[in-house]
């Protein structure tokens, strides 16, 4: 809710709206879409940092929110975060071992070595050393500061791990390092995750399904290789034809809409991410959409099944 300068009428805002997903447990749900559409406000809600204003976010079939006082104190140890930048999610005064340490002194998990032992371990796990315990979060590089990020969040072995643009903030190199670290931890430990961003390429390398969101709201849902091969919404397309890929034969291939005969290249979108104080009627997407209807000014698309697990929210697979 927020306040206009000269108006006593407040504005209502709807960073996520109608948004319904689920995970199924040691998979990867993809989250995708430009800043400012929703995500991380979906990824705050899910480890309860947010409360949503209506709708419900359930794990194993209870709610996060409304369930039992018992199960509510558990979800700490089941469901973990990893923040976007790790200089200002670690506590610059407090050691990496500390830090890690700290959720296991306050559920008096073991004796006070055993405590130590374990985050030793841990830190081993995700390509550290033991002795690093004792250091600072000043004193590590910005990928070495993710991995504490990473073992922080699964220092209580939890069953869900969001990661909210866990790499965006890293070089490239780096990047492929922690992905595969994720990835091993994943195998071995049986998690699901939630992984957010803004990049379709790293989405594509670490999830299983993907979702892809726009203003608030869903506009695609497929398995990881349905969504590669075959993009049904016109967002997903310019989304695809943004990747970089390295050659120019290979750019022409992935940038060929598989829904266009005459097998044209997809354009570049035109305009900005409207304002979410003040949303287009009909369809979100339509002030930018190379493909707009009449009906998609007035009318909001339906979401609907026009595959086997593919599923759009888009007025394409509604008219005859």
């Amino acid at each position: 809710m927020r306040q206009p300068l000269f108006s006593s009428a407040p504005s209502l805002l709807r960073a996520v709206d109608n948004v319904s997903l689920s995970l199924c447990r040691g998979q990867t749900l993809g989250l995708v879409g430009e800043s400012g559409c929703g995500k991380s406000t979906l990824a705050r809600m899910v480890v309860r940092l947010l409360a949503p204003s209506s709708g419900d976010i359930l794990l194993d079939g209870q709610s996060v929110f409304h369930g039992s006082a018992e199960f509510i104190q558990s979800l700490p140890g089941r469901v973990q975060m990893v923040f976007q930048d790790p200089v200002s999610s670690l506590n610059p005064r407090r050691s990496v071992g500390r830090s890690i340490q700290e959720v296991l002194d306050i559920h008096k998990e073991g004796t006070r070595s055993e405590r130590r032992e374990r985050v030793e371990h841990l830190l081993e796990q995700v390509g550290l050393r033991a002795e690093h315990y004792t250091r600072y979060p000043h004193e590590f590089s910005g990928g070495q500061r993710q991995r504490v990020a990473v073992a922080r969040a699964l220092i209580m072995r939890p069953d869900l791990v969001v990661c909210d643009e866990p790499v965006s903030s890293l070089d490239v190199s780096v990047q492929a390092q922690v992905l595969n670290l994720l990835d091993e931890m994943q195998q071995r430990l049986n998690l699901t995750y939630l992984f957010i961003s803004h990049d379709l390429a790293v989405v594509g390398h670490v999830s299983d399904h993907i979702a892809v969101m726009y203003l608030g709201r869903l506009m695609e849902h497929a398995p990881k290789d349905a969504l590669f091969a075959a993009p049904l919404h016109p967002y997903t397309r310019a989304l695809l034809s943004a990747v970089p890929v390295a050659r120019v034969r290979e750019r022409k291939a992935y940038q060929r809409l598989p829904s266009d005969p005459a097998g044209n290249l997809a354009v570049d979108l035109a305009g900005d991410l409207p304002s979410p104080l003040a949303p287009p009627p009909g369809c979100p997407f339509n002030p930018r959409c190379p493909e707009c209807m009449p009906v998609c000014r007035t009318d909001a698309p339906p979401w609907i099944q026009p595959q086997a697990g593919h599923s759009v929210c888009c007025h394409l697979y509604t008219q005859p």
